[in-house]
């Protein structure tokens, strides 16, 4: 092996004492080097025999066969840095203490063998504990993965050789924080085994879309977590004169859609002489059932909302 960069190497081989290659035999031999970390194409590669018998100079035929997904990665020493080339990541929930679906679009400009993994990693905030996390990929990836709750980073791990080459989704569900919290930034690095030096996937960022979810502007964001709540809670009363019919009007506006089935309890109406059951009730647009549940000691009014449910900011 010998050489520059700059004018290229040779490698060379010597025919042992008392052998020799025989004319039409097909004769194969392989060696082993370890690729350089920057990314070119092929170069043109030449054979020659030099001693008694002196053959000039060749170039070598090359066939253009896809590797691990790389188009015409059998050329020699045409090397591609394993990277992503789509990788964004979305939430199903943006609610405190929900149960919350993370998914993982991700495609890569090559495939991945067996024993390789991938790191997504700045999942922070989730109420999950560390340990085994189920993981939904369409069998690309073990259905297990290693969640490790402090940095918030979960762990794939390819169940065989996967093609990364098209587009994989993953999914994995986490519990959400009690508490408010931004949109965190999440990253995703990973280790691609080929043998005995293994190819680094670097690390990169992962996008995400920005969608309203459930009313919440931006709430497809990982990890941005809000407290459903009111922003607009107003009660007022028709009639205040003692015995007399009265109609109690509520005016209300949510951070967040409200679905059908949900309950709305209001509490603390004391004072009435109305007896429990269910009372009458009218609401925009039909939002709320039309009949309410009452307990009349307690002052509790409980309505189901219906149809399309509440919206958000409406």
């Amino acid at each position: 092996w010998s050489g520059s960069e700059a004018e290229g190497y040779t490698l060379g081989f010597q025919i042992r004492q008392g052998y020799k290659l025989v004319r039409d035999v097909v004769y194969v031999f392989k060696v082993h080097v370890t690729n350089g970390i920057v990314e070119q194409g092929s170069p043109v590669l030449t054979l020659r025999s030099e001693g008694r018998h002196v053959f000039s100079a060749q170039e070598l035929t090359k066939p253009s066969n896809d590797v691990l997904g790389v188009v015409g990665g059998s050329q020699p020493l045409l090397l591609v840095a394993p990277g992503f080339i789509v990788k964004s990541i979305g939430q199903n929930q943006p609610l405190a203490n929900a149960v919350n679906t993370l998914t993982l679009t991700l495609q890569m400009n090559c495939n991945l063998p067996e024993g390789s993994w991938i790191t997504v990693k700045g999942l922070v905030g989730t109420a999950t504990p560390s340990g085994p996390l189920s993981v939904a990929s369409g069998g690309s990836f073990a259905p297990d993965g290693d969640w490790t709750n402090g940095d918030g980073s979960l762990v794939l791990y390819v169940n065989r050789h996967s093609n990364t080459s098209t587009s994989v989704i993953v999914s994995f569900v986490v519990r959400n924080p009690a508490e408010s919290q931004s949109a965190v930034s999440v990253s995703i690095m990973g280790v691609a085994e080929t043998g005995v030096m293994d190819s680094v996937v670097a690390t990169s960022s992962l996008s995400s879309v920005g969608e309203t979810v459930f009313g919440v502007p931006f709430g497809s964001n990982p990890l941005g977590i809000i407290q459903p709540g009111f922003s607009k809670a107003v009660i007022v009363q028709r009639n205040p004169l003692a015995t007399g019919y009265n109609t109690l009007v509520v005016t209300l506006r949510t951070n967040s859609d409200v679905a059908a089935d949900s309950q709305l309890v209001i509490h603390g109406l004391t004072g009435t002489v109305t007896q429990d059951g269910f009372i009458g009730v009218e609401s925009d647009a039909g939002v709320l059932s039309t009949l309410g549940g009452w307990k009349r000691v307690q002052g509790e009014l409980s309505v189901t909302v219906v149809g399309a449910g509440l919206l958000s900011g409406v």
